[in-house]
């Protein structure tokens, strides 16, 4: 199966496709795509809360259920959020353009597990 690259409409092999449209999922807010309010992922809702146990396993949680809304291609075995180390590593802030997403799982029809990582 193929699909188009979003920017370019070059044609994609099935794991790029897959990939984009997990990027897409998990950095569309819910509510923000006027033909289906309900596309997206809800971890725009928890970004700014305070970095602990409650918010990571919301944060899980939020990226789980999308993607297994969204994406069925894609078997998520585990998630996980990883800051960015800054140059002052005092406290971890949750920037935007300093958070990563590691997604382990495995592409449909696939044994060998697959990590993608997201940037949001």
């Amino acid at each position: 199966m193929y699909g188009t690259q979003i920017t370019t409409g070059k044609i994609l092999e099935e794991r790029e496709h897959i990939k984009q449209s997990i990027q897409q999922i998990l950095t569309t807010p819910i509510g923000s795509v006027v033909g289906n309010r309900a596309y997206g992922c809800r971890v725009w809702d928890i970004l700014d809360s305070p970095i602990n146990a409650m918010m990571r396993l919301e944060f899980y949680s939020a990226v789980m259920d999308a993607l297994s809304r969204w994406e069925n291609r894609f078997k998520v075995v585990s998630v996980k959020l990883k800051p960015i180390p800054q140059a002052d590593e005092g406290l971890q802030q949750l920037e935007l353009s300093k958070l990563y997403i590691d997604i382990h799982g495995h592409y449909q029809g696939e044994m060998h597990p697959s990590t993608l990582v997201v940037a949001l």
